[in-house]
Formats: C-alpha cells, structure tokens, sequence
C-alpha cells in the first residue's frame, strides 16, 4: 500500500509520452492503488498520496454540519469543507507498472510539461517538483 512505511528519498522520474509518471518502488503503490494530486495545506506543494486526513476532516465537518441548526455556524461549516475539497486536484489509479496518469492540463498548470520529474518521499505522501531547485530537506 502507498506509504505504509514513512518515506524519505528524492528520484529523478520521467513523464512518458502518454502523460504517465511511474512512481518510485520506494512509495510501495500497488495495482489499482487510488490515490489523489493534490496540494499540500500548508506549503501549497503538489502532492500524491490518500490524503486520508483531508478526507476524515471533510468527513467531520459534515457530520458537524449535519447537528447544528446555527445558520452562521452552517456557513463557516461550508467554507471550511470548501477549503479542504479545493486542495484535492485529481483522482489516480495505479496502473500494473505502478504509474498514474496526469492529464495534459494538470501538467501544464503546474509546470510539469517537462521530461524529467523530480519527485521528494515526504512522510506519507510524495511531492512533485519540475526544478530540482525547488526541493529542500534531503539531497540526491
């Protein structure tokens, strides 16, 4: 499963000529694996993981939503969950090869049109970048 073990490496990867990023064996993604793109809460990184502690807090939020009759609190409920479903970009399966595929506007809004990906192991999840530049923490 998709970071079971906490992950800390940096790969150079490849995007292939039909938009498909294989993700590192480090990540341990399995065949039909969901995972989603998305942003990092904080930082605003581009992400790929479960993003299971988005999901709980949406969760609940809606559960919260659902008890109270407060219209103010029913609102500032809803920009919340709001907020959350923004950060999550795109739904992707892993494919037998451990690859996902990013759509053509997906890479170009994020500037990951280019051949080389650098992808950085971070906990439970694994953050894209297109400069190797832009990667802090660990070393190649």
């Amino acid at each position: 499963m998709f970071g079971e073990e906490y992950m800390a490496f940096i790969s150079e990867n490849k995007i292939d000529n039909k938009g498909r990023l294989t993700l590192p064996k480090e990540t341990k993604a399995e065949k039909d694996e969901v995972l989603y793109l998305g942003l990092d809460e904080g930082t605003k990184e581009l992400q790929i993981g479960t993003f299971h502690s988005i999901f709980t807090k949406i969760e609940e939020l809606n559960n919260k939503l659902n008890e109270t009759d407060d219209v103010f609190e029913r609102i500032s409920i809803s920009k919340c969950i709001l907020k959350l479903k923004k950060l999550i970009i795109l739904k992707l399966r892993v494919d037998k090869y451990r690859r996902v595929l990013l759509t053509n506007e997906v890479r170009e809004l994020y500037d990951l049109d280019k051949d080389t990906i650098y992808i950085k192991g971070n906990m439970d999840v694994i953050n894209l970048y297109s400069n190797k530049e832009d990667i802090k923490g660990l070393s190649m």
